[in-house]
């Protein structure tokens, strides 16, 4: 249950990603988020390739933290392995404002599929941690 609530999460934000209002971050800000976006992207995606929970979720928020359980994680992780295999590499990601939080978005190499997109969202304020995380690929869309 927590996984389909997540992935409702993640959709409906995937879907708000489009909407009007949005503001796309450049420059300087840009610069400023990514200083420690990609660190923590780089981190989980580290953790991802190494099967390693601790790593993947080290800087989940709270919330991310109750979703993305050891349990997920390892679901998820032998799912990737099977239809993307591991991360190799990204580019550099467009960020968005949305509300109260920066959508980071990378494209992806993975050793199965390219691109995989990878969205990481943080909040706008406070603390840098992750809020939001999900893939998608033509590959993780197949049954």
């Amino acid at each position: 249950m927590k996984q389909q609530t997540l992935l409702c999460m993640a959709l409906a934000l995937c879907t708000s990603v489009a909407m009007a209002g949005d503001i796309e971050i450049t420059g300087k800000q840009k610069a400023d988020i990514l200083a420690y976006a990609d660190p923590i992207t780089d981190g989980l995606l580290a953790g991802l390739n190494e099967n390693n929970y601790a790593k993947y979720s080290k800087d989940f928020g709270p919330v991310m933290k109750q979703t993305a359980t050891p349990q997920s994680f390892a679901a998820l992780h032998t799912r990737f392995m099977a239809k993307i295999g591991k991360y190799v590499s990204r580019t550099n990601p467009r960020i968005v404002r949305h509300k109260a939080f920066f959508i980071v978005v990378y494209a992806a190499k993975f050793e199965k599929e390219d691109p995989v997109t990878v969205r990481v969202v943080f909040p706008a304020a406070g603390n840098h941690y992750v809020t939001g995380l999900w893939f998608d690929s033509p590959k993780l869309r197949q049954p």
